[in-house]
């Protein structure tokens, strides 16, 4: 009984015609997300920098490796000539 009403209000439903220049504003929105991708030439550019960057850190993280590591307390130590010992006694 209900899905019989439900069929009928269906059945009345008419045509509705489309909003003035509906199709011509999709147009435009599909034209706005095309022209919001960027140029090959931007994409190219951007990934030669981040390759180029990748180069320069692993060469810096490579050639640091082989050199004694100096600790920050004790460089600041050295530099105001104090004893960057943890030793209270001398024995």
């Amino acid at each position: 009984m209900e899905e019989e009403r439900i069929n009928e209000l269906l059945g009345q439903v008419g045509r509705v015609d489309p909003p003035p220049f509906l199709f011509t504003r999709i147009e435009a929105r599909i034209e706005l997300q095309q022209e919001s991708r960027p140029s090959r030439s931007w994409v190219l550019a951007t990934g030669m920098a981040m390759a180029l960057l990748l180069t320069v850190n692993s060469y810096f993280l490579l050639r640091g490796s082989n050199e004694m590591p100096v600790v920050p307390i004790e460089q600041l130590a050295s530099s105001l000539e104090l004893n960057a010992s943890n030793q209270l006694y001398h024995d």
